[in-house]
């Protein structure tokens, strides 16, 4: 078995290692987890407006 690393994306190839290794409950712990790193990160550069009282 062999995966070609220049067909697909990154998370393709992980899926498929994933499927073929009996890891996918693993694989969607991490990707969760990425996730919501993904999303404080992205509060943190963009964080919400306050409105102030007038």
């Amino acid at each position: 078995m062999s995966i070609d690393h220049l067909q697909g994306s990154a998370p393709e190839i992980y899926r498929k290692l994933a499927q073929l290794t009996g890891t996918q409950p693993r694989l969607a712990i991490l990707e969760r987890r990425y996730q919501e790193q993904i999303k404080q990160l992205k509060a943190m550069v963009n964080p919400p407006a306050v409105q102030r009282p007038q």
